[in-house]
């Protein structure tokens, strides 16, 4: 499961949305909560099953202009983005430039490439009866 919904991608996609005059066109911008492993253990674990629950950070090295920005907008700023171009596709280019710019500032580009940090969280749970 995506774990990464405190990352500055997220929180910054949270914070440029609720200023105007985005906020008006889409409304707060849900937090989705992941929570620990230990927590999905304590949910799952009971007689008869065995469960392994884990959590790793994948650190994605992105390439090109803007690679942060082109990496959400693919995945968690899509219904963001979707309700702005709906809205005025004029006003959509402008949360991009502003997003945009709070996300280089969040992961500055590096000689080799912008790392974005991007952690999941891992539950399988197995019957044993």
């Amino acid at each position: 499961m995506p774990g990464n919904h405190d990352a500055p991608s997220h929180r910054l996609l949270r914070e440029v949305a609720a200023r105007p005059p985005y906020a008006d066109v889409v409304g707060p911008v849900e937090r989705r909560a992941t929570a620990d492993p230990a927590a999905y253990l304590e949910v799952l674990a009971r007689p008869g099953w065995t469960v392994d629950a884990w959590e790793t950070t994948y650190v994605h090295l992105l390439q090109g202009p803007d690679p942060v920005l082109r990496w959400i907008s693919a995945t968690g700023a899509q219904p963001v983005l979707h309700a702005l171009e709906d809205a005025d596709p004029a006003l959509r280019s402008r949360f991009e430039a502003e997003y945009g710019a709070e996300l280089r500032a969040a992961y500055p580009a590096q000689p080799y490439g912008t790392p974005l940090a991007f952690r999941r969280v891992f539950v399988v749970a197995t019957r044993t009866e």
